[in-house]
């Protein structure tokens, strides 16, 4: 526990002591110098009710003031258990969750200091938003309890996975449908797959390529196109769809003359 004061004239020392309030565990005290007004106690109970009491001191070690405090240390350090990205901008960690804590804080940074973020959850598993596509990240959790945040957990480093591949499509003919875009980042290949409205069958093929051809489609149907990609982790990242409708059947008629 952090505990500040202010300077008392004619102090030589002063001495902190955390005395527990619900239990019979022996005190522990801190002694620091004239010029200190912060210092901690190490070794308390977490999550549990401490009095608290400041004595300023001469240099005969005589108590000239002294005032006392009742706080509440930190709730335990969790542990993560996993983090994983289903997401190309999110990260979901599982982590344990300790006795006393209200809530909890997901920290979230890159290693060039690039990005840093927190994010308070009510329990685990929690979610952090706003991350960026195929990125590492540094992730640790800490309890909040009524006395503060506790210390940050051990960290663990996580990679978001890539982001989808943002289709278009158009169809030339009334039984074909063209679907292409743009390369995405940091992928091993691509999984394209199409589905008639209504329908239950669907169509699936991995290329490495930036564009397919689905032919032999029923006119004037409307399709649904999915799109995702993999990362050389061979991880599934983001999905997009898109709908496409093929030309209807141009149907021929006759022109026909009579002549009298």
């Amino acid at each position: 526990m952090t505990v500040q004061w202010s300077r008392y004239s004619g102090a030589s020392s002063y001495k902190i002591t955390a005395t527990s309030k619900n239990s019979l565990d022996a005190s522990a005290f801190a002694q620091f110098g004239a010029n200190s007004v912060m210092g901690s106690i190490n070794s308390l109970t977490p999550n549990n009710m401490y009095i608290i009491r400041a004595e300023a001191m001469d240099n005969s070690l005589n108590v000239l003031s002294q005032a006392e405090v009742e706080e509440t240390t930190a709730s335990e350090v969790p542990t993560i258990n996993m983090a994983t990205s289903k997401q190309s901008e999110s990260m979901t960690v599982e982590f344990t969750q300790v006795s006393g804590a209200t809530s909890y804080v997901l920290r979230a940074e890159t290693a060039d200091m690039s990005f840093f973020c927190e994010t308070e959850v009510s329990s685990s598993p929690g979610t952090v938003l706003n991350l960026q596509a195929y990125t590492d990240y540094t992730l640790s959790v800490m309890s909040v309890n009524s006395g503060g945040r506790s210390q940050p957990s051990l960290p663990v480093v996580a990679k978001t996975v890539v982001a989808a591949p943002k289709l278009n499509s158009t169809s030339p003919s009334n039984d074909t449908i063209v679907v292409g875009w743009e390369p995405v980042d940091h992928v091993l290949l691509y999984t394209i797959s199409i589905i008639m409205e209504g329908s239950d069958s669907r169509v699936k093929l991995n290329t490495t390529d930036t564009s397919v051809t689905f032919p032999g489609l029923e006119a004037g149907t409307t399709y649904c196109i999915k799109g995702n990609a993999w990362d050389p982790e061979k991880r599934q990242g983001d999905d997009f769809t898109v709908c496409q409708i093929t030309r209807k059947e141009e149907r021929g008629f006759w022109l026909a003359s009579t002549h009298i």
